[in-house]
């Protein structure tokens, strides 16, 4: 499948209605790294969009509402190592970068990069992440599904999917936008879940084989990555989630047992 082209929004022409807390305002030609400094420093950006899947909006809310009155606010030391060390890259990396987290979650995942020009979340539970205090971010947050942004062709430099890809709605659609709006030359960070069983929250399924799929939308795999596993690799009485990608063995292809483990690449969208 063709990534398309030529979206208006974010970077077009025409006017862009935009949810600012709550507040709305008009911004015509919106471009981002272009916003007004006021407004920057005020609240994290939200933009209408398509509504998600009512089931697996509720299954998300309730896994951040949980999280929400086990921490009270949110941790997000750890995220700086999820884009860095994971994928061999050196913080400085990010630096003068504009930089996109699909599915990025109310946690603030690109808080720590600061050296970036831009930080942008696209999530389509955005707008109800207030409820978990992103206004005091200083990323942008973006309602959004991943399956249709709302930005131009190549706005971006750096795009990361950290255990996103399998709770898309549709998977084709997403890697067709990331491809589009990833600019030539630009980095691909991805993280996700291989499961064999659909579940609300993680619709997707896929194989050892995902990359390929990326590489026919015109990537180049620099770095790919299997790993174990809960049950096979636990974090004490748990699974180890994302963390399993550094503190996990390898997966095991000789035992045929169905379970799941994770898939890390960092990709190059090819000029």
């Amino acid at each position: 499948m063709q990534a398309r082209k030529g979206r208006s929004g974010c970077g077009g022409k025409s006017t862009t209605k935009l949810l600012v807390g709550a507040v709305t305002v008009f911004v015509s030609g919106f471009v981002l790294g272009r916003m007004n400094k006021a407004m920057q420093n005020t609240a994290p950006l939200f933009l209408r969009s398509v509504e998600e899947d009512p089931v697996k909006q509720k299954c998300e809310m309730n896994y951040w509402e949980s999280v929400s009155k086990r921490e009270g606010t949110m941790n997000n030391d750890w995220y700086q190592g999820f884009y860095t060390t994971y994928f061999d890259i050196d913080a400085t990396f990010f630096s003068g970068k504009k930089f996109l987290d699909v599915g990025c979650g109310p946690r603030g995942s690109l808080e720590w990069a600061k050296a970036s020009v831009e930080r942008v979340c696209v999530d389509p539970l955005a707008r109800k992440y207030g409820l978990f205090g992103v206004g005091a971010h200083e990323m942008v947050y973006v309602n959004s599904g991943v399956e249709d942004m709302p930005f131009p062709d190549d706005s971006f430099d750096v795009v990361a999917t950290i255990n996103n890809l399998d709770h898309v709605t549709d998977a084709d659609m997403a890697m067709d936008e990331i491809a589009r709006v990833l600019r030539p030359g630009g980095t691909l960070l991805m993280i996700v879940e291989v499961h064999p069983t659909p579940t609300p929250c993680e619709p997707q399924t896929f194989d050892w084989k995902l990359t390929n799929q990326l590489v026919a939308r015109g990537f180049v795999v620099e770095k790919e990555w299997h790993t174990e596993t809960y049950p096979k690799c636990k974090c004490g009485s748990k699974s180890c989630g994302t963390a399993s990608m550094v503190d996990c063995p390898i997966f095991d292809v000789s035992d045929p047992t169905p379970r799941d483990g994770f898939l890390g690449a960092r990709l190059r969208k090819q000029t």
